[in-house]
């Protein structure tokens, strides 16, 4: 039987059963760049930090190339007030609303050119085989995360390292009704748009992510990446269904 859980549950879960053993997750040199990258994480880290929450403490120093931290480096996207939020932590109220990294969510992350990278951290990948639900709250614009740790992007986009993850094969939900995306598309129910945007932080270039119709740059979701999705109907939710079982 298959498993299916929401972010939060998926997360709470991998960290109360202790079952599983931290792997090093290190992310491939086309993933993130000095600069701007729009990413996400792909595994749960084993132990996080306060700085922001949720974030693995041991990268910090890798990002900020010896900066002070992560104050206007860090950004995600609240889709409730279709806003961005930057990590702020001289604004106790800022770190509140930040809130921790999750998996699902898409970030904008400035890394210094005199940082060392590859980014290298500590995490679990048993979301690897659970199936995962992203909140899509608001009609407008999204900032997702892809969660899991496959495919891996190699420089030469749009080629990736590992079993591609097609962008169609993702479902949609109301909570009352579940589409394939393409039907829940401009194509059927018009609840989202198949079109998504990502920034290829190798190349320093926005791309589309569509289906097979849109005859988009790209088809299919990499690990580390976080990708603009833009709905037309409140309180829908993207079903991605785990690639190792």
């Amino acid at each position: 039987m298959r498993k299916t859980a929401l972010l939060l549950t998926a997360i709470v879960i991998i960290y109360s059963t202790g079952i599983t053993s931290a792997d090093t997750i290190t992310a491939p040199p086309a993933a993130i760049t000095p600069g701007w990258n729009m990413m996400s994480i792909p595994a749960v880290p084993s132990s996080v930090g306060t700085n922001p929450p949720g974030f693995p403490p041991d990268v910090l120093d890798e990002l900020v190339g010896g900066g002070t931290g992560l104050d206007g480096r860090l950004t995600r996207w609240e889709a409730s007030t279709q806003s961005s939020i930057g990590w702020d932590s001289t604004t106790p109220e800022t770190m509140a609303y930040f809130g921790s990294l999750l998996l699902g969510d898409g970030y904008w992350l400035y890394v210094d050119p005199a940082a060392t990278l590859p980014i290298t951290y500590s995490g679990i990948t048993s979301n690897d085989s659970v199936d995962m639900f992203i909140s899509l709250p608001q009609a407008g614009w999204n900032l997702i995360g892809y969660p899991y740790t496959t495919p891996t992007p190699i420089t030469d986009y749009p080629c990736f390292s590992g079993t591609p993850y097609a962008w169609e094969s993702v479902k949609i939900t109301d909570g009352l009704t579940t589409k394939s995306l393409y039907d829940a598309s401009q194509y059927g129910a018009g609840w989202i748009c198949s079109i998504a945007l990502w920034w290829d932080s190798a190349h320093r270039s926005s791309r589309d992510l569509g289906v097979t119709d849109d005859y988009s740059y790209s088809e299919s979701m990499i690990a580390w990446h976080g990708y603009w999705v833009r709905t037309f109907k409140d309180n829908l939710g993207l079903i991605l269904e785990a690639p190792n079982p």
